[in-house]
């Protein structure tokens, strides 16, 4: 389903919870006597963030491994497909950059690319940025020591230690997520992540490798608008909650049966 008619509107909200401390940085290094090296992404009053795109990135990569597997399994006999940005024979932008009917670089892009986007073809799936909640924070962080080691001896380099500032576990993410226009086969794709979120498979951020970045979704409802309602929707007034546990379980259901 393209965008030029609206069919359906699917709003996720939730918590995202720290299960291990977390990092992602803020890409610069702080030359500052008593302050991490390097620090968290923060927003203008100072608490920590978690871009909207680092965590749409995470569940794309984990839901591209997937659809692979099944495509390779002959599961839905392939109908699923994930392109290879390093693959130019299974690229989705390399196969529609020349083309300049919208319909048709829409069928051309692989299922993983029809809901997540890509360079010619707008997103199905948006998250915003997840902000702290008003009791999810103590207002605090940790630090993380380490040392960058020279790769020739396989020991330590002399003088570059480092100190890393993260996010303690147990902090409190509000999430949103808006998915737009989905068929079914999008929501089989979009449930794939989600559900991997929702059961603490996933990490975040930097240094996963020792242990930081696990995150899981808690308290999460779905709100469903289509064309029925969509007077009340645009009225304001209040949409049924669903628990998304189910309605995931719906979605993946639909395709496997």
């Amino acid at each position: 389903m393209l965008f030029d008619v609206f069919h359906n509107r699917i709003i996720i909200i939730g918590e995202l919870l720290t299960v291990t401390p977390l990092h992602i940085g803020a890409g610069v290094n702080s030359l500052e006597v008593g302050v991490a090296d390097n620090q968290v992404v923060k927003d203008y009053l100072g608490r920590p963030y978690i871009p909207g795109s680092s965590l749409k990135g995470v569940l794309r990569a984990f839901t591209e491994s997937i659809v692979r597997a099944l495509a390779e399994t002959g599961i839905k006999g392939g109908e699923l497909w994930a392109c290879d940005v390093l693959d130019k024979k299974h690229n989705c932008v390399h196969d529609v950059k020349k083309s300049s009917d919208e319909e048709e670089i829409y069928n051309r892009h692989c299922s993983v690319c029809k809901v997540f986007g890509s360079t010619q073809l707008a997103g199905k799936f948006q998250v915003k940025d997840l902000t702290v909640t008003e009791d999810g924070w103590d207002n605090w962080y940790e630090s993380r020591n380490g040392v960058s080691i020279d790769r020739d001896s396989g020991t330590a380099a002399i003088g570059l230690l480092y100190e890393s500032e993260v996010v303690p576990a147990d902090t409190l993410f509000e999430l949103e997520i808006v998915l737009e226009n989905l068929s079914p086969r999008d929501k089989f794709i979009a449930a794939i992540g989600l559900k991997a979120l929702l059961q603490g498979e996933l990490t975040l951020g930097g240094m996963t490798s020792r242990g930081l970045g696990r995150v899981r979704l808690i308290k999460a409802r779905v709100k469903k608008v289509n064309q029925h309602n969509l007077v009340d929707y645009l009225a304001g007034k209040e949409i049924p909650e669903l628990e998304l546990a189910r309605v995931l379980e719906q979605w993946l259901q639909e395709v496997l049966d």
